[in-house]
């Protein structure tokens, strides 16, 4: 299964070792393999403080904010290592998509 085209190599979307892409498809792995038994998401807990700086394992946070910190970490590790003008590219070429 293959959710990002990165192949754990340093480049593009890993910024000084943490790629969230990369968390996101190891997590898929392991939820698709362990069908029907709970999971620890390690490494989620490991770099919880690279998705969002305020978070703090053990305290209780919204679910909607863990989302929506892990998409925009998703959206970075996608677009780090372009130009602003090839960032803005390919969101609008993705956003296009999207439209029909």
């Amino acid at each position: 299964m293959k959710i990002a085209n990165c192949d754990f190599s340093p480049l593009p979307g890993h910024q000084g070792g943490f790629c969230m892409m990369c968390i996101m498809q190891n997590h898929m792995i392991q939820a698709f393999a362990n069908s029907g038994n709970a999971i620890k998401p390690v490494s989620f807990i490991r770099d919880l403080k690279k998705i969002a700086r305020h978070f703090r394992f053990g305290s209780q946070e919204d679910a909607h904010e863990f989302l929506r910190y892990t998409i925009d970490a998703m959206q970075k590790a996608c677009l780090n290592g372009y130009t602003k003008y090839e960032q803005l590219a390919r969101l609008l070429c993705a956003w296009e998509r999207t439209r029909g």
